[in-house]
């Protein structure tokens, strides 16, 4: 098995366990444990950037460009004075201006 083969196949085993703990996780909004949840959506949205990656000859961009507006806004919760909400929107407002053309 290559490097990229194996890459995948931890990624896939980590994103299975991450998504499985965050469902799992009885946390709700607003709650002491909330961020302790959110941390496993930020892993498993953090694997599925790492897919996206490797699992084609090519990138996938768009796929690439969708999760990178997930993790930016996942981080604003932990860093909200770095306003990546508004790095995030920018990406997807810069996306929709180009589908337009």
């Amino acid at each position: 098995m290559n490097e990229k083969n194996q890459i995948l196949q931890l990624c896939k085993e980590a994103h299975a366990l991450s998504e499985q703990c965050y469902l799992e996780h009885s946390a709700t909004k607003g709650s002491s444990e909330w961020f302790d949840k959110r941390k496993f959506l930020l892993a498993d949205v953090s694997l599925h950037m790492v897919q996206a990656a490797l699992q084609n000859e090519r990138a996938d961009v768009e796929l690439i460009r969708r999760y990178l507006f997930s993790l930016l806004t996942i981080c604003d919760e932990f860093i909200p004075e770095a306003n990546l909400s508004s790095t995030a929107n920018k990406l997807i407002e810069r996306t929709d201006s180009i589908a337009e053309k």
